[in-house]
């Protein structure tokens, strides 16, 4: 991995400074198959690599689930390999044994097990490797970050110098959006951010989801862009893959769990920080859990089913509504009286 934390921009005098004063990080050496005399292409064998070196690093993200289990290479192989024009895609399919829940009652109790896998001593897990090619693109330039508003970050450091408050660069994590008429103050752009709605997002959802994400359209026209981001519906009978990055993709998944209400994954230039790449994953149990909550909120505004949820140890509900309504602007002294009266 190289070490893209200091470096100088633009690349001064002081670059060699820091490449002998910051070390890249080799990781792993692979023996060279063959090498083509014609184009110097060096061959290379990625198959040990990804399914018995962990590239990934699974097992220091995830000790609380990996710790007990153990890489099971009779079980592991590499799934698809998906080439595009811009990207790389592996799939790999990464077996392990062991784990399960302990037969000491005292260790089970805990012990941490899998509950998404019929049986807790196995389970595969599969794994995406991405590589994607670099562009260059000279017409964008770096925007600097602006500590008094958040964004996501491309920051290094470069060579300290006195006169500098900071060593370090901040880049803001932006598209590079131009405009058609570069002289009018509101313009549509030479080309707009494009997301696609998967066709495996259930139709019942898609509307929505459209008009969510073209609701940003009003923070772009604010900075001076009309219908900056366009929503296209995938077609069932596509010719493309949602693994292409040439496509930004609101994506559909399932877990037996939900962790997160959403995920935004995307690719940024390591040295200016253009977004080159953005997918959006939905997971289907947010919108259940989504549904109980409104449900829930709804049911607490009637008075008889406000009072049965108190009985029941549901106060926090009638008092959320309350705050919100407090919020609102209504008078605490009216809005918290009626409540009281009722627990009394």
């Amino acid at each position: 991995m190289p070490n893209l934390y200091f470096r100088d921009t633009p690349p001064s005098r002081s670059q060699p400074l820091l490449q002998r004063s910051f070390s890249d990080s080799v990781l792993y050496a692979l023996p060279i198959v063959s090498i083509d005399p014609s184009t110097d292409a060096l061959l290379i064998d990625l198959g040990d690599l990804l399914l018995n070196r962990d590239p990934a690093n699974l097992m220091g993200a995830f000790p609380w689930v990996l710790s007990s289990y153990a890489p099971n290479p009779d079980t592991s192989y590499l799934e698809s390999i998906q080439a595009f024009p811009e990207n790389l895609e592996l799939s790999t399919q990464l077996g392990f044994t062991g784990g399960g829940v302990s037969s000491d009652p005292f260790a089970a109790l805990f012990a941490w097990s899998l509950a998404s896998v019929p049986d807790p001593r196995a389970f595969s897990l599969t794994v995406r490797y991405s590589l994607s090619k670099l562009p260059l693109n000279p017409r964008y330039q770096p925007r600097r970050a602006d500590e008094r508003v958040g964004y996501f970050l491309t920051a290094f450091r470069t060579p300290a110098q006195a006169q500098r408050s900071t060593a370090f660069v901040r880049y803001i994590n932006r598209w590079h959006l131009e405009k058609q008429d570069p002289q009018a103050a509101i313009s549509p752009p030479k080309e707009p951010i494009v997301f696609w709605i998967e066709n495996t997002v259930p139709p019942q959802y898609r509307t929505a989801i459209r008009e969510g994400v073209l609701m940003w359209n009003q923070a772009f026209q604010q900075a001076g862009f009309q219908g900056a981001i366009e929503v296209r519906q995938m077609p069932d009978d596509a010719d493309w893959d949602p693994a292409d990055v040439r496509y930004n993709v609101i994506r559909w998944s399932d877990s037996f769990s939900t962790w997160a209400i959403g995920l935004g994954p995307s690719r940024v230039n390591p040295y200016t920080g253009e977004i080159l790449d953005a997918d959006v994953i939905l997971d289907a149990n947010v919108i259940r859990l989504l549904y109980q909550q409104y449900q829930s909120l709804v049911a607490a505004t009637a008075p008889p089913t406000s009072l049965y949820l108190q009985l029941c140890g549901h106060r926090f509900q009638p008092l959320y509504l309350q705050w919100l309504s407090i919020q609102a602007g209504a008078d605490p002294r009216q809005v918290l009286r009626p409540t009281a009266k009722a627990w009394a």
